[in-house]
């Protein structure tokens, strides 16, 4: 009975592996079709992609190319080598394990985030995902700027403070952009209140440390905190705070 066998597109789309890199295989004498048409072209067969799949395997555990021809020249494998490949990918994948479980959650708490919100503007939304994204790298640079223990109490929070601060973040952020888009001078009286509770807002996240944070952030190395704001969103915010700082009894 003649042996059922694969062009080498047939071959490449049942292994799942590119017609480059089965070429390649060829080339290096790793893995070569079992014959060849009239033609020239390569034929493979079931014990080429028995063959495959230990090259596959292999692979998978960072064995070298040179190696797994020799391991399956000699179909055997010494103990260390093996035991060796199998933790570091033991590692590898308990790294990834704990990599998804913080993506999960991540997406849990922004689903929180954003619950009974009828409208999410995109541009706060995404920044507020990449200051939870970022959330280490700007512990880190508060590290380096403060005092460990005061840049670390300030991450330190209850996982319903930290929502509620963020949603009150989401909420500051979004009126100063709707502010912007009705026209609202930076003078008026709505954009002074917006400006006052954004100040209160401010003094709450850094728990009651915005002076002394502001007097050292002057001479602290920038760090480029996500923003969700158009230049010229940014212009209004900043008259409206030197408008804010100027008034009598401005806290």
């Amino acid at each position: 009975m003649e042996q059922e066998s694969f062009t080498i597109g047939e071959f490449a789309q049942r292994s799942g592996v590119s017609i480059r890199t089965l070429r390649y295989y060829d080339s290096i004498g790793l893995l070569t079709p079992s014959r060849y048409t009239e033609g020239g072209h390569r034929l493979y067969g079931i014990p080429d992609l028995q063959k495959l799949h230990q090259i596959q395997a292999l692979k998978f555990l960072r064995f070298s190319l040179k190696e797994i021809a020799e391991i399956i020249d000699t179909s055997i494998i010494d103990e260390a080598s093996l035991a060796e490949s199998l933790q570091y990918q033991q590692k590898v994948f308990k790294a990834k394990q704990e990599e998804i479980q913080h993506i999960l959650a991540n997406l849990s708490h922004l689903s929180e985030m954003i619950a009974g919100q009828h409208q999410v503007d995109v541009s706060v939304f995404c920044s507020m995902l990449h200051s939870l994204i970022w959330e280490e790298e700007a512990k880190d640079w508060c590290r380096r700027h403060f005092p460990e223990q005061e840049a670390d109490e300030l991450f330190d929070l209850h996982h319903e403070d930290k929502l509620r601060l963020e949603q009150e973040w989401m909420q500051i952020l979004s009126t100063i952009k709707s502010l912007v888009q009705q026209a609202v001078s930076p003078f008026a009286p709505e954009a002074q209140d917006m400006v006052r509770k954004l100040m209160i807002l401010m003094d709450k996240t850094l728990k009651g440390n915005l002076t002394e944070f502001n007097q050292k952030l002057e001479e602290a190395t920038a760090f480029d905190f996500p923003t969700p704001f158009t230049e010229e969103e940014e212009r209004f915010l900043k008259e409206a705070m030197e408008a804010y700082q100027h008034k009598d009894g401005a806290v």
